[in-house]
């Protein structure tokens, strides 16, 4: 993360997400962890999504904050991965499940 990852104004870090191996939806379900710890602003600019770590209180923990959020981003994309690879068999087993009750 080391050129990803910039320290803007003292207070706030800047992370540049590539598009081509996350998705925008992996990023606001990632960012929506870490509201409670930071603000949080996004822009998609070209093939990048930008997002802007300020902190609320201590500034401290903000390179940590963003750091967890990038794990927490690998993980998002690894859901979203998952549930579209397994979508099928997720969609049969619930009707399986369910046949009894609808007949």
């Amino acid at each position: 993360m080391k050129d990803i990852l910039k320290e803007i104004e003292g207070d706030k870090l800047l992370l540049k997400i590539p598009i081509d191996i996350y998705e925008k939806e992996a990023t606001l379900k990632a960012s929506y962890k870490f509201t409670n710890k930071c603000y949080i602003n996004i822009e998609v600019i070209e093939n990048v999504i930008e997002v802007l770590f300020q902190a609320k209180e201590d500034n401290n923990i903000l390179k940590e904050i963003a750091l967890e959020f990038g794990n927490e981003l690998i993980d998002q994309q690894i859901r979203l991965n998952t549930g579209r690879e397994y979508k099928v068999i997720r969609e049969e087993l619930v009707k399986k499940a369910f046949n009894s009750i609808s007949k």
